[in-house]
């Protein structure tokens, strides 16, 4: 078995140590940040931003029931995601990327149920261009999706 396929068929119960770091960085994002920014580098900073919408703002709504519907749908998806996914890894398929997406959308549905919207932290910025501002559950989700597209590529690739 390659290092890939172990890798992939390991247990992914450590993964879940990322959400737990989430949780824990986003609660100290909250009391640490809530009147400061904190500027570790030229390019990075730590300041706190709170998402009402989805990725970059998007569907964002002071409106509490235009927030309750985005919040269903996101509930709706994730939990949709999940079942798919125990069912791919009962079949023995490889499920590491989609626990990925799985944990850091967990992550950030707890903080639109707790918080009102998505704690953000992470600040990447460049003279006068900026990222959009994110956190470790964004990390998790950008590198599961990218997981699955590679995955893609390599099964129609090299069948």
């Amino acid at each position: 078995m390659s290092y890939f396929s172990s890798f992939c068929f390991s247990s992914h119960a450590q993964l879940w140590n990322l959400f737990v770091l989430d949780v824990l960085v986003k609660r100290w994002a909250l009391h640490s940040l809530e009147y400061q920014s904190i500027s570790v580098c030229p390019y990075l900073t730590f300041e706190l931003s709170i998402n009402r919408g989805v990725s970059w703002g998007m569907f964002s709504s002071s409106n509490p029931y235009v927030f309750a519907v985005v919040t269903a749908v996101v509930g709706l998806f994730l939990a949709t995601f999940a079942w798919i996914t125990y069912a791919q890894k009962q079949r023995g398929q490889c499920s590491f990327a989609e626990t990925l997406v799985i944990i850091g959308g967990t992550g950030n549905f707890f903080d639109r149920l707790f918080y009102g919207g998505v704690v953000d932290y992470i600040h990447v910025h460049y003279g006068a261009w900026s990222f959009p501002i994110f956190n470790i559950a964004d990390i998790c989700i950008v590198t599961g999706v990218f997981l699955m597209v590679a995955q893609i590529f390599k099964k129609t690739l090299f069948k």
